[in-house]
């Protein structure tokens, strides 16, 4: 089938000019990529001979280039000509108004991949969404916060599978580069950037303002110098081999050089670098390390460049830096890089990693509410987050910063995202702390949601007179609902934000919530909920109330009501109710900017498991 035919045949496309022009490729460019590629670093959950032909044609494929569909901020599709460049780093498309730097990701940037339209272009913009038009779908999301989007339909679900299986490779191989030598992987994003005009070399003028955004600041007559000891003129084009001698020179510090490189190098090696003997010489005497040879060799190939065999192997001056400023020199015991606590204790044992208004961008008064702040959460490893559920239109309860301006999401969304990103980083429980300000009808509605979404991975309460709760290592893979089964119980302060500074009446918003909630109060909590709830809020009063309780019930404090218990020397009876029972510390009512209460205080004073902090995006300027 020819591409015009094809092309006509894809829904939802705008009839938009396309262009077509093949990326500027060379055969020696393109097998560059395939060649660096080493097939033992990455397991494709296949290890065939087939699987192995098949990736290297997805990557040709890509580097080919092809046009696809890409859904804009604003939610409009477009035709787009995307390819990825020779190096296999860069994953450009041609645009007809932005520029080139604005029409490119670099891959090492990209946080995941994920299949489908699930992020919030997706489910604002796309009304239609079919089942064959979310397998033809996907996402890139990128960015420091995992803020950005890039949301495609290809044509067909083949092509879709061809440009999934070689991002996702060329995504591993950029994280897996990260890790091994995380200054090269710098300063190859920084080269990324800065040559995205000149399609891979760059002039000395460009260099210095590449070292700027480095953080090393040299002035003209010493970038000279620079550049003359590096034999570097400048009128030369500049390479990424030549950027990275140039970085050398700026990390090598003498001692390195002298005292230990040019000390331990081999005279049999035709270039200057250091052999096996002398590098198991070094290891025995300055890093006091006692390993076999087939020990060090192996450390050493994990150092050596992939850009080509070296018999004997050797490390060069580069590769031993990367070697001493790397993992298995740092600083941190890498014995406790993975787990090592005891975690068959009660869960009020742990600090639990928290999250408050979870579903939050911004600020407090009119932040956009979104389903991608509980992946961003989650993959940040929060264990517990807040969901402010609330009666929406035709039925459907909605999740949002009640009686402020904030939007609206939708629960089953919420619900259905935290299902899917709920241990993405992490096996232990997490928990949903459930603000439920919804009426009976509605609360049946997210007891449906919640059964028939998380199923099996719901931790149902069992026993509600045990002295003592589950432990994280019992509820691995599991979901606890915490939520109030008294709704006399709220208050609108857990809730509500002070608008006095913003032309609001407090007092006739605080007048109107308490009115709201003593009408759910009157009405209860839903059986079908109910039921669920693993964990039992209830308002404090006093410490005395939570004697002999049962260890599933537990109470939320505000930043301001624990440090009058501070003040009035309570301490030492927090400290006593935190051993048998979980307490929450959420943030004051005040921080309308979404700002946070400080943790470590508040470890110090008050030993309080989850310590609720909000992690926005951004916040927009405040009303003054």
């Amino acid at each position: 089938m020819d591409r015009r035919r094809r092309r006509h045949s894809w829904p939802l496309w705008p009839p938009d000019r396309v262009e077509t022009t093949p990326p500027l490729l060379s055969s020696r460019g393109l097998s560059l990529c395939i060649d660096i590629i080493d097939w033992s670093d990455i397991d494709f959950r296949s290890h065939n001979e087939r699987a192995k032909i098949e990736q290297i044609e997805c990557l040709k494929r890509v580097q080919q280039g092809a046009d696809l569909c890409k859904y804009g901020s604003r939610g409009s599709p477009h035709i787009r000509f995307f390819y990825v460049d020779a190096t296999g780093s860069i994953l450009r498309w041609k645009s007809h108004k932005k520029k080139m730097e604005d029409s490119m990701i670099i891959l090492s940037n990209v946080s995941r991949l994920q299949v489908g339209q699930n992020t919030p272009i997706f489910e604002r913009f796309v009304k239609l969404r079919t089942r064959e038009l979310k397998r033809r779908s996907f996402s890139l999301i990128y960015g420091d916060d995992c803020e950005k989007t890039l949301d495609i339909v290809c044509s067909t679900r083949e092509e879709n599978l061809v440009w999934v299986r070689a991002l996702r490779f060329l995504i591993t191989r950029e994280a897996y580069s990260k890790k091994i030598d995380p200054y090269r992987s710098l300063l190859r994003s920084f080269w990324d950037r800065a040559c995205v005009r000149e399609r891979g070399v760059i002039d000395i003028d460009a260099v210095s303002r590449l070292l700027g955004n480095m953080n090393i600041t040299y002035s003209k007559p010493e970038c000279k110098v620079l550049f003359d000891n590096a034999g570097v003129h400048r009128h030369d084009i500049i390479d990424f081999s030549t950027i990275t001698r140039l970085s050398l020179r700026l990390r090598s510090s003498p001692k390195v050089y002298f005292d230990i490189f040019q000390r331990y190098s081999d005279s049999d090696v035709a270039k200057l670098s250091v052999g096996l003997k002398q590098f198991m010489l070094f290891l025995r005497t300055e890093q006091n390390m006692d390993m076999d040879e087939s020990e060090g060799l192996a450390l050493m190939r994990r150092y050596m460049s992939k850009e080509g065999g070296r018999d004997p192997p050797s490390l060069r001056i580069y590769e031993l830096i990367s070697y001493l400023t790397g993992d298995q020199n740092t600083l941190f015991d890498p014995a406790r890089m993975n787990l090592y606590q005891d975690m068959t204790r009660p869960l009020y044992d742990y600090y639990i990693n928290s999250s408050h208004n979870t579903y939050l961008e911004g600020d407090q008064l009119k932040g956009i509410s979104s389903t991608k702040m509980y992946i961003k959460a989650l993959q940040e490893g929060c264990r517990s987050v807040e969901i402010d559920c609330w009666d929406g239109p035709n039925g459907e309860p909605v999740v949002y910063h009640g009686f402020t301006l904030t939007s609206k999401v939708l629960f089953h969304e919420v619900v259905q995202t935290i299902q899917q990103h709920a241990f993405d980083t992490s096996p232990f429980p997490v928990t949903l702390s459930l603000e439920n300000r919804c009426s009976l009808p509605f609360q049946r509605r997210m007891a449906f949601h919640l059964r028939n979404i998380l199923g099996p991975m719901l931790a149902l309460p069992q026993d509600e007179d045990r002295v003592m709760l589950p432990s994280p290592s019992s509820l691995q893979y599991r979901i606890i609902i915490k939520a109030k089964l008294f709704l006399n119980d709220m208050t609108p302060s857990a809730t509500l934000s002070s608008f006095s500074a913003y032309s609001f009446s407090e007092s006739s918003i605080d007048q109107n919530a308490s009115e709201s909630i003593s009408a759910l109060a009157e009405q209860g909590v839903a059986p079908e909920l109910a039921s669920m709830v693993m964990l039992r809020a209830r308002k404090f009063s006093s410490f005395d109330m939570f004697r002999g309780v049962a260890a599933c019930q537990m109470t939320s404090f505000s930043e301001k009501k624990v440090t009058k218990l501070v003040k009035k020397g309570l301490s030492g009876r927090f400290v006593c109710y935190n051993t048998h029972n979980l307490s929450r510390v959420y943030p004051s009512r005040f921080r309308v900017d979404s700002s946070n209460l400080s943790p470590f205080q508040s470890w110090v004073s008050y030993p309080s498991s989850v310590i609720a902090c909000t992690a926005v995006i951004s916040v927009s300027s405040v009303l003054v």
